[in-house]
């Protein structure tokens, strides 16, 4: 009884932060109350939220993974316990020690990247060339990025191909040709109210006396890493990288300690700089520099959970290497190529940029575009699923995850990584009398439902193989839609509909129109393979507690789950799907994805869409190549009946990070 209470009430809790402002002063001792190795603090205001959202989601991630030549090469034994960039190169301190403010621009993309330019031009020049690379010219200047955030990625190409001019802070000529366009906040998130637009790309000094051309910056040897030990022995071989993670509504009440995820909605991506790691009271951690200005946090830095690629912290880090010989040289070419591109008369670019930069010139459901996905892999096949008019509907279809809202409202599920594990596995197969069942493609149709479909599904199916296929009961994917807390066609959290499987219930209900499947049917008809029979945007119903027919009473028709819990990692997936059957996942979703007819999907080439739900079924081998076997909600038409493939044991796209599951609870259905 005493453990019942207990969880009542901590769920209760839990749900109860649904409905507490992630800047209020509750929502700040809720977090200090869940943890310890970290302190929360008022840092804004609650009327400051939508400068919140400006800071935190300036980073796209990573567009073009096929330019970064990701090290693979073997670590150093010789990795110390702790190391601080300042420490290590103490005459370059005063750059790489510089807190920027990027003030109410979502710049973070341009100030990580101008900021470890800078501290690496400093290192390899062995401190004779301390020069700031400007973050104006880096957000102005690298095409169609800006205040609304940019890939982290192609800084470094663009530093590489056409290189970045010198410049600091605010309105300080003394620091290079061109100072950043807006003033710090200063520790007042009231001094940078509003949204700004971003500023024109101009090809001047702040000081009309010095010559442009003459104060440009190079790079060359653009890599990416990705893992622990690459990055730090990166950061120990060559200095400060810029990486990229996941803000959740927490983090920005950091003031100080080792931040861990607690609690909050996900806010957006940013970019920072990580310049070192250590261990405090055994806890392992980044040392990571913000662009918040130096009243945030422990004097502008943060340190986060190291080695368990917290918030993703450790899935991207990109760096590259000043090139002196091109320093200083005239930049005739550049001048020109942003001239004409600013001015949209490009009658004629030479061939070499229209190579490099044709992925940006192509609609990504264009027939160039998938051709392009085609020649730069082998492992799957990219078609045309959607016509260039159908670009919102696809939006739609590949927003609907939120990630996750609630982890420490899962427990975490953790199997004998010593069992085996076969080859390959689909549960279809294993559980043959629940194939109809689990087998089932669903259509959300043209709204972002997939977190609610997903779990909808992969709870059927759990009910049907822990019954021994004596209850094949569909759980409604609308009664999750509609009545779990704010969410609905916008997109939800994948931990919601299992946390409150358990706490509230879901009644059963199938496809569209279709009474004999349930309860509550889908409010929404199959887009079949005609997508533009789901054109429109559409409003979320209400929750509404009644059967479709209303002779079938709606409290009767509810299914209930025992626990909710998380499993992370490949092996621990596979052990959970082999014992209990099909998990739901996200993972992000980059425009090649959508033209996916089948194969084993990789990255391939496009920009980041969004978060996507689904279930996992299985896993298996093809050519030599590892791979997870997954069912869409787009319909049977799409991919490979329905389903598709994706490369497994690397985190594809986040694949493997966060799986949200459960199991039946039948003493209450």
């Amino acid at each position: 009884m005493k453990s019942l209470m207990f969880v009542v009430a901590f769920l209760s809790a839990v749900l109860a932060s649904e409905f507490l402002h992630p800047l209020s002063d509750e929502f700040i001792e809720q977090i200090n109350a869940q943890q310890s190795t970290w302190k929360a603090g008022r840092n804004f205001e609650i009327e400051d939220y939508e400068l919140v959202k400006i800071l935190a989601s300036g980073s796209k991630g990573i567009r073009n993974r096929e330019v970064l030549a990701f090290n693979v090469d073997a670590v150093s034994d010789d990795i110390p316990e702790s190391f601080d960039a300042r420490e290590a190169w103490p005459n370059c301190a005063d750059v790489i020690g510089l807190i920027r403010d990027q003030s109410q621009c979502s710049a973070s993309w341009a100030f990580a990247a101008a900021e470890t330019m800078s501290d690496r031009i400093c290192i390899h020049s062995n401190a004779t060339k301390k020069i700031l690379v400007s973050s104006q010219d880096v957000l102005t200047c690298s095409f169609i990025f800006g205040c609304e955030g940019g890939n982290i990625d192609y800084p470094w190409s663009q530093w590489n191909q056409f290189g970045y001019v010198s410049g600091g802070l605010y309105n300080n000529t003394s620091q290079g040709c061109k100072s950043y366009f807006l003033p710090s906040c200063d520790g007042q998130p009231s001094n940078c109210s509003g949204s700004v637009r971003t500023p024109s790309c101009v090809q001047q000094c702040d000081d009309n006396s010095l010559n442009y051309n003459s104060q440009y910056t190079y790079g060359q040897r653009i890599q990416g890493f990705s893992s622990e030990s690459r990055i730090q022995q990166e950061i120990l071989t060559n200095g400060p990288v810029e990486g990229s993670f996941n803000v959740f509504q927490d983090f920005v009440s950091y003031q100080s300690g080792i931040y861990q995820y607690v609690n909050g909605s996900h806010v957006g991506e940013h970019a920072v700089k990580i310049l070192g790691w250590g261990v405090e009271n055994s806890v392992k951690y980044w040392l990571v520099a913000n662009s918040w200005n130096e009243k945030w946090g422990e004097n502008g830095y943060f340190r986060i959970l190291r080695g368990t690629n917290e918030c993703n912290i450790e899935s991207d880090a990109v760096v590259a290497l000043p090139d002196f010989n091109r320093f200083f040289k005239l930049h005739i070419f550049s001048t020109i190529f942003f001239v004409k591109m600013k001015s949209l008369a490009v009658a004629c670019l030479f061939v070499t940029v229209s190579a490099v930069f044709a992925g940006k010139l192509l609609h990504p459901l264009s027939d160039e575009f998938i051709d392009q996905i085609n020649a730069k892999q082998s492992t799957w096949t990219a078609g045309k699923n959607f016509e260039i008019e159908d670009y919102e509907l696809v939006k739609v279809l590949a927003s609907g995850s939120k990630g996750i809202r609630n982890r420490e409202a899962l427990k975490f599920n953790v199997h004998d990584d010593s069992d085996d594990v076969p080859e390959s596995f689909d549960s279809r197969e294993a559980w043959p009398e629940c194939a109809d069942v689990i087998g089932l493609i669903r259509d959300q149709s043209r709204c972002g439902a997939c977190w609610a479909f997903a779990a909808a599904e992969a709870m059927s199916d759990r009910i049907c193989i822990h019954s021994n296929a004596t209850r094949k009961t569909l759980v409604s994917s609308q009664d999750i839609l509609t009545c779990t807390l704010s969410y609905g066609c916008d997109g939800g959290s994948i931990d919601a509909p299992w946390s409150l499987w358990y706490e509230k219930g879901y009644v059963t209900g199938g496809l569209y129109n279709n009474t004999s499947q349930g309860c509550q049917s889908y409010f929404l008809p199959n887009c079949e393979d005609h997508p533009n029979k789901c054109t429109n945007y559409v409003n979320t119903p209400s929750c509404v507690e009644q059967c479709d027919d209303t002779s079938v009473v709606y409290s009767a028709q509810k299914t209930y789950g025992l626990e909710a819990y998380s499993v992370s990692r490949a092996k621990q997936i596979q052990l959970e799907i082999l014992k209990n059957g099909p998990v739901e996942t996200a993972f992000d979703v980059y425009q090649d994805f959508v033209s996916y007819k089948s194969g084993i999907y990789q990255y391939t080439a496009g920009d980041l869409e969004g978060g996507h739900a689904v279930k996992i079924i299985g896993w298996g081998v093809e050519n030599g190549v590892k791979y997870w076997l997954i069912a869409n909600s787009w319909n049977e038409r799409w991919g490979e009946n329905g389903y598709f493939r994706m490369l497994r044991g690397t985190d594809e796209c986040g694949i493997e990070s966060f799986v949200a599951a459960g199991l039946p609870d039948f003493t209450k259905f």
